[in-house]
């Protein structure tokens, strides 16, 4: 099942290690931007937990195939309810933890999107994670294990999924695609920086080019130092919550992947280490507001005027 994480040698190592060694883990966190495989890897993680051939995991058996699938009544998924992954929540997992599996040897709850989890709930798992039932093993998916408390950090193992090389990425996604030409399968992983989520929706024509667009129009207007332009692009989708976030989503894509941006007059135009940072920050900031129903002509106002602040540092 290793064969199902591009790149990311470092991480296959470690869980082989881990494997071999026949650890017994109870708690992983899984930290990445949207598109980079935590799913994924999560179920690779899981289906080492249960499969019970001497080399996990098989990937053929059949608890393999059901945790693949997600379909294992022993497999759960636990996601923020309104952008918000509340007390109540939490203390369902909990529940849930406590019960022994049905059919497997261990019970495998996966947490979406923890970013969206509040201190309060937090604290709350953290209990669960100071003393874990052996039958259960827990994974937290988040965009960056900082927005975890160091508490919860402290209790799991760590691991980070970076983009692949366009070199390693290339013949993994071929393998997906037979029916794509090589042509068009580079063109989409050039288009989402190497994001196999993203070139994955392209191909399968399910991700929004607009916004792609609107990400690189965005990011051209600031190296022209065009704050009207910006303020008059900002305008055109300011009543959609939704396709102004997957900008945000593609803007962080970019700036995280280190691209470039390119003068009108084609030369290489590389941001600073520090605005790259700040800009980062600025985009995490503003999804937040998003994600909690801040008016979006609201952040948009207050991201522009930042953007440029960020940019020349």
């Amino acid at each position: 099942m290793y064969d199902r994480i591009c790149s990311n040698t470092l991480i296959k190592k470690n869980l082989e290690k881990i494997n071999r060694s026949q650890r017994l883990i109870h708690s992983v966190i899984i930290e990445g931007a949207a598109g980079l495989g935590k799913h994924t890897l999560a179920t690779v993680i899981g289906a080492s937990a249960v499969c019970e051939d001497s080399t996990p995991p098989c990937g053929v058996c059949k608890i393999c195939k059901s945790f693949s699938t997600a379909s294992h009544p022993d497999y759960m998924i636990f996601s923020p309810k309104k952008n918000v992954f509340d007390i109540d929540t939490v203390r369902e997992i909990i529940r849930e933890a406590n019960i022994m599996p049905i059919e497997a040897k261990r019970k495998v709850i996966i947490l979406e999107n923890c970013e969206k989890m509040s201190l309060i709930s937090q604290n709350a798992l953290l209990k669960i994670l100071e003393e874990p039932p052996g039958s259960t093993l827990f994974i937290l998916l988040v965009t960056s294990a900082g927005f975890l408390l160091p508490t919860i950090r402290s209790r799991c193992i760590t691991f980070s999924l970076h983009l692949p090389q366009l070199k390693e990425a290339l013949p993994f996604v071929c393998k997906h695609f037979p029916d794509k030409s090589e042509q068009e399968i580079l063109r989409a992983l050039k288009n989402s920086h190497c994001n196999l989520g993203r070139t994955f929706a392209l191909l399968n024509e399910q991700q929004d080019i607009k916004a792609v667009s609107a990400a690189r129009e965005t990011l051209l207007l600031l190296e022209k130092n065009d704050k009207y332009g910006l303020l008059k692009l900002f305008a055109t989708f300011e009543k959609d919550a939704a396709f102004a976030k997957a900008i945000l989503d593609e803007l962080l894509l970019m700036l995280t992947a280190r691209i470039k941006l390119m003068k009108s007059t084609d030369d290489d135009y590389v941001l600073s280490d520090n605005a790259l940072i700040a800009m980062i920050n600025t985009l995490n900031d503003s999804i937040a507001a998003l994600n909690g129903n801040s008016s979006v002509k609201l952040v948009f106002s207050v991201l522009s005027g930042r953007l440029f602040e960020d940019i020349c540092l």
